[in-house]
């Protein structure tokens, strides 16, 4: 993992709210995926574009949702990141 993926990585290893919990799984040298069954998501750091509707694709089949950070974005606001993870897992535990 690289930098901003630990940075994150580090902030929602353990559960942040409402006993969400996230799995991490690294596809390769330039990709993390950040998992949280109980609230139907998934969390990826950057990623190209034919492989980010692809993938994306492939979550929302399964009825996931997919969201998108850059490095940069984690980085420079690494608060703002993990809160806005946090309101749309807490959303979606709603609507399941």
């Amino acid at each position: 993992m690289i930098s901003a993926e630990k940075m994150l990585w580090n902030r929602i290893k353990t559960p942040i709210i409402a006993g969400l919990r996230f799995r991490r799984r690294t596809n390769g040298a330039c990709s993390t995926v950040f998992f949280c069954d109980r609230a139907g998501m998934v969390v990826r750091i950057n990623g190209t574009t034919h492989k980010k509707s692809t993938q994306q694709n492939i979550a929302g089949e399964k009825g996931l949702l997919t969201m998108w950070f850059g490095h940069d974005e984690v980085a420079n606001n690494l608060d703002g990141v993990v809160d806005t993870i946090t309101r749309c897992a807490v959303m979606r535990m709603r609507e399941i």
